[in-house]
């Protein structure tokens, strides 16, 4: 009877070797494929790292566009605002060919084209000047 126990006990250590050869093996798989996934994990943090680091900065690179945006839309406001406050001064109709349009003037066109007319008399003076000293000194 010895001999069977013997025997059964050998057959068992036999068997508990074989299986704990198998769960060091798997042991041995399951630690790589764990190695790898926190390789990916680890890579993965760092990317979501970047595109955190990255959107911040489009973050502020879009706060910055808005501000600047509001704020040409206010001066735009304004200078429509000061444009439609103007007063048409003169109206003035053209007849040509038949058809009639009218222009308005404000203030401001009357002194632009009154600024105008008087660099064109200073021009033309001072031209008329420069001619007549070339006509003096041509004669002399």
């Amino acid at each position: 009877m010895i001999a069977k126990f013997e025997a059964k006990k050998a057959k068992l250590k036999a068997k508990n070797s074989e299986l704990l050869k198998h769960v060091i093996e798997e042991t041995t798989k399951y630690k790589a494929e764990n190695d790898e996934l926190k390789a990916r994990i680890e890579e993965l943090e760092k990317g979501r790292t970047d595109t955190v680091v990255k959107n911040i900065r489009h973050d502020v690179k879009n706060a910055k566009l808005k501000t600047r945006v509001a704020k040409l839309e206010k001066k735009f406001r304004q200078s429509q605002n000061d444009l439609s406050s103007k007063e048409p001064v003169i109206i003035i109709e053209f007849v040509i060919s038949g058809i009639v349009s009218e222009v308005q003037l404000t203030i401001d066109d009357l002194v632009l084209a009154n600024s105008k007319i008087s660099e064109d008399i200073k021009t033309d003076a001072f031209l008329d000047k420069v001619n007549k000293k070339n006509v003096s000194d041509n004669i002399r």
